[in-house]
């Protein structure tokens, strides 16, 4: 039981992982990333139509119709891979159960993560809302707002990969760089209190304001405190 959850949770992260890179990839490169995701979408449909006709078990016995497949309520999990499994003696045929199951279920999530980047490409223009850059709100300063928000969370860990990928995930820049370490925004993280004094007092004199305006006086004291110290 224990290597076949094994099994189960490598090749549905190894499968994932490797779509979703192969996407990213695409989408780095594209004029048209609607064209890449709909590409996406396709590739997805006829990936699992294989795998649904290469299968030497009957999968539409237990319910998992193709139909269904990329239904979030379709339990495409380890135990309905044993349920597949349970008239198979051989633990060969187990482990080649659990491996299909286990790869339909990282399209299923595939299919989610495309959804959700297909979402994030409409809902500007359904809402009829015209981006608008700020170019005072900068990579730096945002970053510097989220260090005084961890810092004031107690978060003590010094991990400049970890809060640069947390940064990422907040701020929605550079999405769609593979690794973290090729990011702007782990090259500031890196450097976040530059000796340029005059341009650093600026940024956090800009990101203090944020935080008077949300009232929470121990970041604030701790800004001044910092500006203080380079005045």
């Amino acid at each position: 039981m224990k290597d076949l959850e094994t099994t189960f949770i490598k090749n549905q992260s190894l499968v994932f992982n490797e779509l979703k890179n192969e996407y990213l990839t695409r989408k780095a490169k594209a004029r048209n990333v609607r064209r890449i995701i709909t590409k996406s979408f396709d590739e997805l449909k006829e990936r699992s139509n294989q795998l649904f006709t290469n299968a030497d078990f009957n999968i539409q016995d237990k319910n998992f119709k193709i139909i269904d497949l990329m239904d979030e309520d379709v339990n495409l999990s380890l135990n309905g891979a044993l349920i597949l499994a349970s008239d198979t003696k051989p633990k060969v045929e187990k482990k080649k159960v659990t491996i299909t199951i286990s790869t339909l279920r990282a399209l299923q999530e595939f299919n989610q993560f495309l959804r959700n980047e297909e979402d994030e490409l409409s809902t500007p223009q359904e809402a009829n809302i015209l981006p608008i850059k700020n170019t005072e709100v900068t990579v730096r300063r945002q970053a510097l707002a989220i260090h005084y928000l961890l810092k004031n969370s107690k978060y003590r860990d010094d991990n400049y990969s970890e809060k640069a990928r947390f940064t990422q995930f907040l701020t929605g820049r550079e999405t769609n760089v593979l690794k973290i370490k090729d990011t702007n925004i782990k090259k500031i993280i890196d450097n976040l209190f530059p000796s340029s004094e005059k341009q650093l007092i600026k940024d956090l004199q800009f990101v203090r304001e944020y935080f008077e305006k949300l009232g929470i006086q121990s970041i604030i004291d701790e800004i001044n405190k910092e500006i203080s110290n380079r005045e």
